[in-house]
């Protein structure tokens, strides 16, 4: 089983649960704000016992798309899961089942991702001095 995640989208996180088959399982989580992000829901989809951290075979992330504080909350969350996991790790622009499997099963463990700018980087104001 592999699992996929995707928090690009504001205020929204996608999780993907496929299995060696292709077959796929998503769960969304709207409104996440602060208080509630991306590690209270991937402990939700635990608790609801969807999937057990053992049968993780691999991980993919969303990188490259949406706010850029998002992309690095989520590829350090899916690093640290690779790492203790000892699984491998890959990050698409765009979700697609079919080229995730594809990518993730040539991936070789202890490889990691760095988040990526989906555009121009706008940091600080835009205030003249």
């Amino acid at each position: 089983m592999y699992l996929f995640l995707d928090n690009s989208e504001e205020e929204k996180i996608f999780f993907y649960i496929i299995s060696r088959s292709g077959k796929e399982k998503k769960f969304v989580f709207k409104d996440v704000k602060a208080h509630r992000g991306l590690l209270a829901c991937f402990d939700e989809l635990l608790k609801k016992k969807f999937f057990n951290l053992k049968n993780i075979e691999g991980l993919g992330v969303r990188t490259g798309v949406g706010r850029f504080t998002a992309s690095r909350i989520a590829v350090t969350f899916a690093n640290t899961l690779s790492y203790v996991l000892k699984k491998p790790i890959v990050g698409l622009i765009d979700y697609d089942s079919k080229m995730f499997l594809k990518k993730i099963k040539k991936t070789k463990k202890g490889a990691y991702l760095s988040a990526k700018y989906s555009g121009q980087a706008n940091v600080g104001s835009n205030k003249k001095l």
